[in-house]
């Protein structure tokens, strides 16, 4: 919308509609992606109006980063809520993540998992698929344990595509079966 107003007799004639302003917000060198703002730039939505539902307050924000040629970074999301909630430790520049003991964290590879600075992880995080789907996890809850190492996703990973395969070869041979009843 850009700041603009819908005036009364020009509203879309339904009994819900959001109104949405989205704006473009100016990475300063102050943020965390300043080196790399030719790759990213970030967005600020804000709700204006809500007739959705009412529960939800308006004037209600949130930012967030797109990656120029691929969409949201997923993987900038993940990081965010990750800091907020104290999965990977932010002092400075500086971002970490450690152990139960208060040690940091060594993945098998023996790297640590110590960043200076946001684009180095970033860098990190696009090379290893593993460690972001063992965030992800992380930040959703599904792993409340921080003893798992990255080889230990790795097996449970097997498991669940073991799992998978398991369930289709049993749906085909169900199908199978309800094929020969049909032809008799």
């Amino acid at each position: 919308m850009g700041g603009k107003t819908i005036t009364g007799g020009e509203q879309i004639k339904y009994n819900s509609y959001l109104t949405v302003d989205n704006t473009r917000v100016n990475i300063n060198s102050s943020n965390p992606l300043y080196s790399m703002k030719d790759k990213y730039m970030q967005f600020r939505s804000k709700v204006l109006k809500n007739h959705m539902r009412t529960t939800i307050n308006p004037f209600v924000q949130c930012e967030y980063t797109v990656k120029i040629g691929k969409g949201t970074d997923i993987i900038g999301e993940i990081v965010d809520a990750a800091i907020e909630q104290d999965i990977l430790s932010k002092k400075g520049a500086w971002i970490r993540e450690y152990e139960e003991s208060g040690e940091e964290r060594v993945l098998p590879d023996e790297t640590k998992c110590a960043w200076n600075g946001m684009a180095k992880l970033l860098d990190f995080l696009n090379n290893n698929p593993d460690y972001v789907s063992y965030l992800k996890d992380r930040v959703e809850g599904n792993i409340e344990s921080e003893s798992l190492s990255v080889e230990e996703i790795d097996i449970l990973q097997q498991q669940d595509n073991a799992e998978e395969q398991l369930v289709e070869q049993l749906n085909e041979t169900l199908d199978e079966a309800m094929t020969e009843e049909t032809e008799e």
